[in-house]
C-alpha cells in the first residue's frame, strides 16, 4: 500500500486526512477485501448498485488495514462498536479515533489521537434542490447566505460539509442539522450523550468540484491532508 510517508506519524494535536479516488486505486484495494467480516460483506452484498457495494467493501477494507498500521495488529481482528446513530468507533478502549466520508468515486478518511473527529465531502455538482434542502435542514443565518449566493450548489455544498462533519463527530443524526449554525469556526454543540462540546471546524482542500470540512472535539488541532 503506497501511504504518503509521515500520514501514520500523527501527534495527538493533529488530524491526518487521506483522501483518494477509488476507481484509481482498485487493484490493490481490492486486497483489503480479505479482511472483512461476515456483516461488512453482507452488508456490500446488499447495495442495489453493484459499484457501491464494491465502494463500501474497498473503503471498509482500507480503513481496516489503515487502523492495523496504526494500532500495530491484524486488520482483520479489528472489532468496531457503534454509537446511537451509527457512528463507527473502535469496540476496544483505543485512544485513536476515525471517521470516513465518500461522494462519487472518492473516499476521505480522518485520523486523530485523543480527539472525536468527523469528516464530509460532496460534489458540487450532486447538490440538487438546494434551497428546498437548505429551508429543512440549514439555520435562519446559513439560508440567509445561501439566498444570496451567485453559485447556489457550491455555497450549499461548502456549508452542507461543514454541518454533517459536526453531526458526525458529534454522533448525532441528520436530524440535528438545524440545531446550529457552522458559518463559524466554532460550534457549539451537545454530542450523542447530551454533553456540551465545542467542535472546531476547518475546511480540507479538495479535487476540483468538490468541499471537504472536518470537524474536531475540543480546541484547535493541526490538520494534515494527504492525496493517494
Amino acid at each position: 500500500m503506497n501511504i504518503p510517508p509521515g500520514f501514520f506519524d500523527l501527534p495527538e494535536e493533529f488530524v491526518h486526512v487521506l483522501w483518494l479516488n477509488i476507481a484509481e486505486h482498485l487493484d490493490w484495494l481490492e486486497a483489503g477485501l480479505a479482511t472483512l467480516d461476515p456483516v461488512e460483506r453482507d452488508r456490500a452484498a446488499r447495495y442495489l448498485n453493484p459499484w457501491h457495494g464494491q465502494r463500501y467493501a474497498c473503503t471498509r477494507g482500507l480503513l481496516r488495514s489503515l487502523l492495523g498500521r496504526f494500532l500495530g495488529c491484524p486488520p482483520a481482528g479489528i472489532e468496531f462498536g457503534y454509537g446511537p446513530c451509527g457512528k463507527p468507533r473502535l469496540a476496544a478502549a483505543e485512544k485513536l479515533n476515525f471517521n470516513l466520508a465518500h461522494s462519487g468515486d472518492w473516499v476521505a478518511l480522518g485520523f486523530s489521537r485523543e480527539r472525536r473527529i468527523g469528516i464530509d465531502l460532496e460534489s458540487v455538482a450532486g447538490c440538487h434542490d438546494c434551497l428546498a434542502v437548505a429551508r429543512q435542514c440549514f439555520s435562519p443565518r446559513e439560508l440567509a447566505v445561501l439566498e444570496q449566493a451567485s453559485n447556489t450548489a457550491q455555497r450549499f455544498c461548502s456549508v452542507w460539509v461543514r454541518k454533517e462533519a459536526v453531526v458526525k463527530a458529534a454522533g448525532l443524526g441528520l436530524d440535528s442539522l438545524q440545531a446550529f449554525c457552522a458559518l463559524d469556526p466554532v460550534v457549539a454543540l451537545r454530542d450523542e450523550r447530551g454533553i456540551p462540546i465545542q467542535w472546531h471546524l476547518s475546511e480540507i482542500p479538495m479535487a476540483a468540484g468538490y468541499a471537504m470540512a472536518l470537524a474536531t472535539e475540543g480546541g484547535p488541532v493541526r490538520n494534515a491532508s494527504f492525496r493517494l
